[in-house]
Protein backbone atom coordinates (compact mmCIF):
# COMPACT_ATOMS: atom_id res chain seq x y z
CA UNK A 1 0.00 0.00 0.00
CA UNK A 2 1.34 3.62 -1.02
CA UNK A 3 1.74 5.82 2.23
CA UNK A 4 1.75 9.79 2.18
CA UNK A 5 2.42 12.18 4.48
CA UNK A 6 0.98 15.37 5.03
CA UNK A 7 2.48 18.67 5.95
CA UNK A 8 0.81 21.73 6.34
CA UNK A 9 4.28 23.79 6.34
CA UNK A 10 3.91 23.02 2.24
CA UNK A 11 0.97 24.80 1.84
CA UNK A 12 -0.35 28.52 2.13
CA UNK A 13 -2.09 30.04 5.24
CA UNK A 14 -6.14 28.92 5.77
CA UNK A 15 -8.86 29.09 8.24
CA UNK A 16 -9.38 26.47 10.45
CA UNK A 17 -12.41 25.48 8.68
CA UNK A 18 -10.50 24.99 5.26
CA UNK A 19 -7.83 22.95 6.67
CA UNK A 20 -9.70 20.39 8.39
CA UNK A 21 -12.29 20.46 5.09
CA UNK A 22 -9.28 19.68 3.15
CA UNK A 23 -7.86 17.16 5.27
CA UNK A 24 -11.58 15.18 5.48
CA UNK A 25 -11.16 15.14 1.54
CA UNK A 26 -7.63 13.85 1.38
CA UNK A 27 -8.31 11.31 4.20
CA UNK A 28 -11.46 10.16 1.63
CA UNK A 29 -9.04 10.47 -1.59
CA UNK A 30 -6.89 8.45 0.34
CA UNK A 31 -9.31 5.24 0.79
CA UNK A 32 -10.72 5.58 -2.16
CA UNK A 33 -7.16 5.13 -3.76
CA UNK A 34 -6.08 2.76 -1.14
CA UNK A 35 -2.95 5.16 0.00
CA UNK A 36 -2.14 5.22 4.01
CA UNK A 37 -1.99 8.77 4.95
CA UNK A 38 0.06 10.07 8.18
CA UNK A 39 0.22 13.87 9.55
CA UNK A 40 3.32 14.88 9.77
CA UNK A 41 4.91 15.07 13.45
CA UNK A 42 7.66 18.05 12.60
CA UNK A 43 5.08 20.21 10.81
CA UNK A 44 4.74 23.87 11.19
CA UNK A 45 1.07 24.31 11.28
CA UNK A 46 0.57 28.36 11.26
CA UNK A 47 -3.23 28.41 12.41
CA UNK A 48 -2.14 25.87 15.26
CA UNK A 49 0.71 28.65 16.21
CA UNK A 50 3.43 26.35 14.58
CA UNK A 51 2.22 23.09 15.53
CA UNK A 52 1.15 20.23 14.02
CA UNK A 53 -1.97 18.42 13.82
CA UNK A 54 -2.05 16.17 17.51
CA UNK A 55 -1.81 20.06 18.66
CA UNK A 56 -5.51 20.30 17.97
CA UNK A 57 -6.91 17.13 16.98
CA UNK A 58 -6.83 13.11 18.30
CA UNK A 59 -7.61 11.68 14.81
CA UNK A 60 -4.89 10.44 12.33
CA UNK A 61 -1.94 8.55 12.71
CA UNK A 62 1.08 10.66 13.11
CA UNK A 63 4.41 9.91 11.96
CA UNK A 64 8.40 11.34 11.90
CA UNK A 65 9.17 9.17 9.16
CA UNK A 66 10.77 9.96 5.78
CA UNK A 67 8.37 9.30 2.71
CA UNK A 68 6.57 11.05 -0.09
CA UNK A 69 4.67 14.23 0.81
CA UNK A 70 0.96 15.44 -0.51
CA UNK A 71 2.33 17.91 -3.36
CA UNK A 72 -0.49 20.41 -4.53
CA UNK A 73 -1.18 18.08 -7.85
CA UNK A 74 -2.21 15.27 -5.32
CA UNK A 75 -4.23 17.78 -3.30
CA UNK A 76 -5.75 19.36 -6.52
CA UNK A 77 -6.67 16.00 -7.35
CA UNK A 78 -8.45 14.92 -4.28
CA UNK A 79 -10.58 18.00 -4.23
CA UNK A 80 -11.52 17.16 -7.89
CA UNK A 81 -12.61 13.47 -7.03
CA UNK A 82 -16.00 12.71 -8.37
CA UNK A 83 -16.25 9.45 -5.83
CA UNK A 84 -17.19 12.18 -3.49
CA UNK A 85 -20.57 11.83 -1.76
CA UNK A 86 -22.00 14.00 0.79
CA UNK A 87 -23.05 10.72 3.05
CA UNK A 88 -19.45 9.89 3.15
CA UNK A 89 -18.05 13.35 3.54
CA UNK A 90 -20.46 13.69 6.82
CA UNK A 91 -18.91 10.00 7.95
CA UNK A 92 -15.31 11.41 7.13
CA UNK A 93 -15.86 14.74 9.21
CA UNK A 94 -16.57 12.92 12.39
CA UNK A 95 -13.83 10.63 12.12
CA UNK A 96 -11.45 13.45 11.26
CA UNK A 97 -12.98 15.83 13.79
CA UNK A 98 -12.08 14.75 16.87
CA UNK A 99 -10.12 17.93 19.19
CA UNK A 100 -8.00 16.70 21.99
CA UNK A 101 -9.19 17.22 25.26
CA UNK A 102 -7.65 21.02 25.04
CA UNK A 103 -10.37 22.03 22.83
CA UNK A 104 -13.01 19.44 23.35
CA UNK A 105 -16.69 21.57 24.08
CA UNK A 106 -19.71 20.37 24.87
CA UNK A 107 -22.76 22.38 24.41
CA UNK A 108 -26.39 21.52 25.81
CA UNK A 109 -29.68 22.86 24.65
CA UNK A 110 -33.17 21.53 25.19
CA UNK A 111 -34.51 23.93 22.88
CA UNK A 112 -34.49 24.15 18.95
CA UNK A 113 -32.46 27.08 18.08
CA UNK A 114 -31.16 27.77 14.22
CA UNK A 115 -28.02 29.44 13.20
CA UNK A 116 -26.98 32.08 10.98
CA UNK A 117 -23.15 32.23 9.60
CA UNK A 118 -22.49 35.66 8.12
CA UNK A 119 -19.04 36.33 6.11
CA UNK A 120 -17.67 39.09 5.84
CA UNK A 121 -13.65 40.76 5.44
CA UNK A 122 -11.33 39.51 3.04
CA UNK A 123 -13.53 36.62 1.88
CA UNK A 124 -16.18 38.86 0.51
CA UNK A 125 -14.44 41.65 -0.81
CA UNK A 126 -10.16 42.01 -2.11
CA UNK A 127 -8.23 40.14 -3.65
CA UNK A 128 -8.80 36.82 -1.82
CA UNK A 129 -12.55 37.33 -1.96
CA UNK A 130 -14.49 34.05 -2.67
CA UNK A 131 -17.98 34.56 -2.09
CA UNK A 132 -21.15 37.40 -2.37
CA UNK A 133 -22.01 39.75 0.18
CA UNK A 134 -25.03 39.07 1.68
CA UNK A 135 -27.32 41.12 4.37
CA UNK A 136 -28.31 39.96 7.70
CA UNK A 137 -31.64 40.10 6.62
CA UNK A 138 -31.14 37.90 3.56
CA UNK A 139 -30.24 35.69 5.93
CA UNK A 140 -33.43 35.89 7.94
CA UNK A 141 -35.61 35.24 5.39
CA UNK A 142 -34.72 31.70 5.66
CA UNK A 143 -35.59 31.41 9.50
CA UNK A 144 -39.11 32.79 10.04
CA UNK A 145 -40.46 29.62 11.67
CA UNK A 146 -38.29 30.80 13.76
CA UNK A 147 -38.55 33.61 16.78
CA UNK A 148 -34.97 35.78 16.80
CA UNK A 149 -34.66 35.05 20.44
CA UNK A 150 -33.93 31.39 18.60
CA UNK A 151 -31.61 32.36 15.79
CA UNK A 152 -27.92 32.34 17.00
CA UNK A 153 -25.65 34.96 14.89
CA UNK A 154 -22.15 33.93 13.77
CA UNK A 155 -19.94 35.92 12.21
CA UNK A 156 -16.68 37.50 12.89
CA UNK A 157 -17.63 41.14 11.92
CA UNK A 158 -18.79 43.23 14.78
CA UNK A 159 -20.64 45.19 12.85
CA UNK A 160 -22.80 42.20 12.07
CA UNK A 161 -22.97 41.38 16.01
CA UNK A 162 -24.14 44.71 16.67
CA UNK A 163 -26.76 44.24 13.84
CA UNK A 164 -27.65 40.79 15.17
CA UNK A 165 -28.15 41.59 19.03
CA UNK A 166 -30.46 44.69 17.74
CA UNK A 167 -32.88 42.39 15.83
CA UNK A 168 -33.20 40.87 19.24
CA UNK A 169 -31.16 37.79 18.19
CA UNK A 170 -28.40 35.81 19.93
CA UNK A 171 -24.65 36.28 20.14
CA UNK A 172 -21.96 35.45 22.12
CA UNK A 173 -21.09 38.96 23.50
CA UNK A 174 -17.87 37.39 24.89
CA UNK A 175 -16.44 36.68 22.32
CA UNK A 176 -13.89 39.09 20.16
CA UNK A 177 -14.54 39.33 16.30
CA UNK A 178 -11.41 39.58 14.20
CA UNK A 179 -12.47 40.24 10.56
CA UNK A 180 -10.70 39.54 7.85
CA UNK A 181 -8.53 37.12 10.24
CA UNK A 182 -7.10 34.57 8.15
CA UNK A 183 -5.54 37.86 5.78
CA UNK A 184 -4.38 39.65 8.27
CA UNK A 185 -2.45 36.47 10.14
CA UNK A 186 -0.77 35.74 6.67
CA UNK A 187 0.05 39.38 6.09
CA UNK A 188 0.89 41.08 9.70
CA UNK A 189 0.63 37.92 12.50
CA UNK A 190 -1.01 37.58 15.41
CA UNK A 191 0.17 36.94 18.74
CA UNK A 192 -0.10 33.59 20.48
CA UNK A 193 -3.00 34.60 22.84
CA UNK A 194 -5.21 36.40 19.78
CA UNK A 195 -4.44 33.07 18.42
CA UNK A 196 -5.28 30.43 21.08
CA UNK A 197 -8.57 32.76 21.33
CA UNK A 198 -9.65 32.35 18.08
CA UNK A 199 -9.40 28.42 17.90
CA UNK A 200 -11.53 28.30 20.97
CA UNK A 201 -13.97 30.65 19.22
CA UNK A 202 -13.93 28.14 16.09
CA UNK A 203 -14.33 25.18 18.71
CA UNK A 204 -16.88 26.33 20.36
CA UNK A 205 -19.02 27.80 17.13
CA UNK A 206 -18.45 23.97 15.72
CA UNK A 207 -20.44 22.54 18.35
CA UNK A 208 -23.35 25.51 18.16
CA UNK A 209 -23.57 23.94 14.52
CA UNK A 210 -23.83 20.64 15.71
CA UNK A 211 -26.50 20.71 18.18
CA UNK A 212 -28.85 23.56 15.85
CA UNK A 213 -31.59 22.28 14.14
CA UNK A 214 -31.46 24.68 10.99
CA UNK A 215 -28.83 26.34 9.42
CA UNK A 216 -28.49 29.06 7.11
CA UNK A 217 -25.32 30.80 5.71
CA UNK A 218 -23.25 30.53 2.56
CA UNK A 219 -21.41 27.81 0.50
CA UNK A 220 -18.34 30.60 -0.27
CA UNK A 221 -17.06 29.21 3.61
CA UNK A 222 -15.85 26.55 4.67
CA UNK A 223 -16.13 26.85 8.29
CA UNK A 224 -20.10 27.01 7.32
CA UNK A 225 -19.16 24.00 5.01
CA UNK A 226 -17.97 22.03 8.09
CA UNK A 227 -20.30 22.81 10.49
CA UNK A 228 -22.64 21.44 8.34
CA UNK A 229 -21.03 18.29 7.93
CA UNK A 230 -20.76 17.67 12.03
CA UNK A 231 -24.57 18.55 11.81
CA UNK A 232 -24.92 16.01 9.90
CA UNK A 233 -27.18 17.79 6.58
CA UNK A 234 -27.13 20.35 4.11
CA UNK A 235 -28.43 23.91 5.63
CA UNK A 236 -29.60 26.44 3.59
CA UNK A 237 -26.89 28.44 1.51
CA UNK A 238 -27.35 31.70 -0.18
CA UNK A 239 -24.57 31.51 -2.75
CA UNK A 240 -21.81 29.13 -3.46
CA UNK A 241 -17.80 29.43 -3.48
CA UNK A 242 -16.73 31.50 -6.87
CA UNK A 243 -13.59 30.46 -7.33
CA UNK A 244 -13.93 26.23 -6.14
CA UNK A 245 -16.41 23.68 -6.63
CA UNK A 246 -16.03 19.86 -5.82
CA UNK A 247 -16.96 20.01 -2.33
CA UNK A 248 -19.07 22.94 -2.50
CA UNK A 249 -21.06 21.72 -5.37
CA UNK A 250 -21.50 19.04 -2.74
CA UNK A 251 -22.83 21.04 -0.29
CA UNK A 252 -25.24 22.99 -2.48
CA UNK A 253 -28.72 23.50 -1.25
CA UNK A 254 -29.63 24.90 -4.98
Amino acid sequence: MERLKYSFKNFIANGVGADISKICILNYYCKLKNISLYMNENDEWMIAHGGNWRTLFDSMVMTKEDMPEVTDEIMEDAMNTSEMTLDKMIECANEVYVPNDKYKVEIQSDNKYAVIHVRRGDKVEGKWKEGKYHELDEYLQHTKEYDNQDVFVMSDSPDVAKEAKSKGCMIDESEKRRDGYVYKMYYNGYAKNDMEDELNIFFKNMEIFRHASHLVGSNASYYYVMGQLLNGKKGVSLSDNLLYSNMFTLMSSH
